[in-house]
């Protein structure tokens, strides 16, 4: 029979009278291709226009078919990387400068970060992987943390304003150490103080 069983657990049928048309080897490729139809498309109907729906808010339905689907990532998702550069020059400090020697050691170590890592930082900094295509985002807070000794705390995160507490660190493998352990081990949105009150770390 031209029948399958969808999602819901209800057998419908592929075709008109698709319950009465006999599968044979002869129409299997007929029956495959239905199938196909069925699930990709016919199924989830609905549910595909609303997402057609969605994307003609931000993508042009017309130039759609222009993009590859890695280039409709980009503009909806964000790209998987972003330029260090760019991200600086909407960066602004608290009790910092950009001349600062703790600063500069930050920016090396985002510079020697990998793609992922600089992934995972935005998920510590501001509960997101990517930044929006167009560069139009929150600017970045680089504030001073006041601990002693610096170079035994983590950094601090405030995803909701796009903020890090940065200590003081007196080295650019402190810099490193305390950033990666931060970005890779504390994830968890809105639980800031469990890095901050981690002490003595090595």
């Amino acid at each position: 029979e031209f029948t399958v069983v969808n999602s819901a657990g209800a057998t419908v049928e592929l075709i008109p009278g698709g319950a009465n048309k006999k599968l044979e080897y002869d129409n299997c490729q007929e029956y495959i291709d239905a199938v196909v139809d069925y699930f990709l498309y016919q199924e989830n109907k609905n549910a595909i226009q609303k997402i057609r729906y969605g994307m003609s808010q931000i993508i042009p339905m017309d130039y759609a078919y222009l993009l590859k689907w890695s280039d409709v990532e980009t503009l909806v998702c964000g790209a998987r990387d972003f330029d260090v550069d760019a991200l600086k020059e909407k960066t602004y400090y608290s009790s910092y400068s950009e001349d600062h020697q703790t600063i500069k050691f930050f920016w090396q170590v985002m510079r020697e970060y990998t793609p992922e890592q600089r992934s995972q930082f935005l998920r510590f900094a501001w509960g997101r992987t990517r930044l929006p295509a167009d560069g139009n985002h929150r600017s970045l807070e680089i504030r001073s943390h006041s601990v002693s000794p610096p170079d035994n705390y983590l950094p601090l995160a405030h995803t909701c304003f796009f903020q890090i507490d940065l200590p003081a660190y007196t080295t650019l493998e402190a810099t490193r150490e305390k950033l990666t352990y931060a970005i890779t081990v504390c994830r968890a949105i809105d639980l800031d103080f469990t890095a901050g009150d981690v002490e003595n770390f090595v």
